[in-house]
């Protein structure tokens, strides 16, 4: 152990001892975790580590261990540790992205061409709140964003590989996009494919890959769950009917190409008329804070994606589902996906790749997200758009991939408020 690990240590037993008395040990809020020694909880000791360098931070950080802190052995502190182990095909190890070392916001870059063609896209969603609580000077820049009181307040606790059904009102920010195809005879009719994500009540984020010129994207459907049957009540819930509105205007990032994937593949839908907020149409936060930025690509981050694309049976869902997906080092990611160069790797983000969880076709367009606690409130964040993948959807080591939204927040700023 480190002096630094052994001057923090004896810092909590100073900080927990006056309650040390009132604290039971084996006691922890959560029963999948298991009160054990600080030096063997490596969540615990991460904690410790970041002091160091998080000094702005160092209040908050010493208050989660003092929460963590459930007794003593002999004089050496104990924590709840969680005990869940980890699985999986794929080997998680640090990467180098981390909330120390992210991308400064981009505007515009040539991308660089790909040497293989793209696959399909495949379709993804998340919920893990993250474990620390910390409390910042301001809050949310003042923009033309709804605020933490609005957007990312998914209600429910409870097309995508290996996931599970979405309560009716949950992530009430997706949308499905309604496109106008024209036929070989010249008739046209409408189908609905990609989704977005609902940031304001007139804007939506999307792919870019998700405009093709052959396609126009016309409306988008708001408050959706079973695409089959839009009124059916599900655990007691009752939908209101969906929403439709038409498009205004398409933006696409000025350095997305097609085919090319792997750089700028994110776009901005203003609708003719704003959407009302209900309990089943709502915006999604964006990561306008530095704390906030710092999640999006950090290691054992855990994401949650969701859509109506192809699930493990081969057909796609009449009902929104969702499913848990880990964040994935990016040189794993590339190994895995060899058509990713370099150049792009810090506009991306790469998570999945585990048996049976994936994103797939159908999903693309759709959100990367995750919830987070900010001021001890949490949202929903979004952190990644649907862009490309295996076409073996949930194939075990290779990974989807989507644009790293943090990357492109200054661009979104300045498209939502012209």
């Amino acid at each position: 152990m480190t002096d630094y690990i052994k001057i923090s240590t004896l810092l909590l037993v100073i900080l927990s001892t006056v309650n040390a008395q009132m604290i039971k040990q084996n006691l922890c809020a959560k029963s999948t975790d298991t009160c054990q020694l600080l030096t063997e909880c490596d969540f615990a000791l991460k904690l410790i580590n970041s002091i160091r360098d998080n000094v702005s931070t160092k209040g908050p950080i010493i208050q989660k261990l003092q929460e963590l802190h459930c007794g003593f052995r002999g004089r050496s502190p104990l924590v709840c540790c969680s005990s869940t182990p980890s699985d999986g095909s794929i080997v998680y190890y640090q990467t180098e992205d981390t909330a120390t070392n992210r991308p400064k916001p981009l505007t515009t870059t040539t991308p660089m061409p790909m040497t293989t063609e793209p696959s399909k896209i495949a379709v993804v969603p998340p919920s893990t709140v993250s474990e620390l609580t910390v409390e910042t000077a301001s809050p949310v820049e003042p923009d033309v964003f709804p605020g933490r009181n609005i957007c990312g307040q998914s209600i429910s606790n409870d097309k995508i590989i290996g996931g599970s059904i979405t309560a009716i009102d949950e992530y009430p920010w997706m949308a499905r996009i309604k496109y106008l195809v024209q036929n070989s005879d010249g008739s046209t009719k409408t189908r609905y494919a990609c989704s977005a994500t609902l940031i304001t009540d007139r804007h939506l984020v999307t792919a870019a890959h998700c405009l093709p010129r052959k396609q126009q994207a016309v409306a988008v459907s708001l408050g959706d769950w079973n695409i089959d049957s839009p009124e059916e009540c599900y655990g007691g819930v009752c939908p209101d009917p969906p929403v439709e509105i038409e498009i205004e205007s398409i933006v696409k990032h000025p350095a997305y190409k097609a085919p090319n994937y792997t750089f700028g593949d994110i776009a901005i839908l203003k609708l003719k008329r704003p959407v009302t907020f209900t309990d089943f149409i709502q915006p999604i936060c964006l990561p306008t804070t530095e704390y906030i930025k710092m999640q999006d690509y950090t290691h054992n981050s855990v994401y949650w994606t969701a859509g109506w694309g192809v699930t493990e049976f081969g057909d796609a869902s009449m009902v929104k589902r969702k499913v848990d997906i880990e964040a994935v080092p990016m040189d794993v990611c590339r190994a895995a996906l060899p058509y990713i160069p370099e150049s792009s790797s810090q506009s991306l983000i790469c998570a999945g790749g585990r048996q049976g969880k994936d994103s797939c076709s159908g999903d693309s367009g759709g959100p990367l997200m995750r919830e987070v606690k900010e001021n001890y409130k949490a949202n929903w964040f979004l952190y990644g758009v649907t862009s490309f993948g295996s076409k073996r959807c949930g194939s075990a080591g290779i990974p989807g991939v989507y644009t790293r939204v943090t990357v492109y927040m200054d661009w979104i700023r300045n498209i939502v408020q012209t």
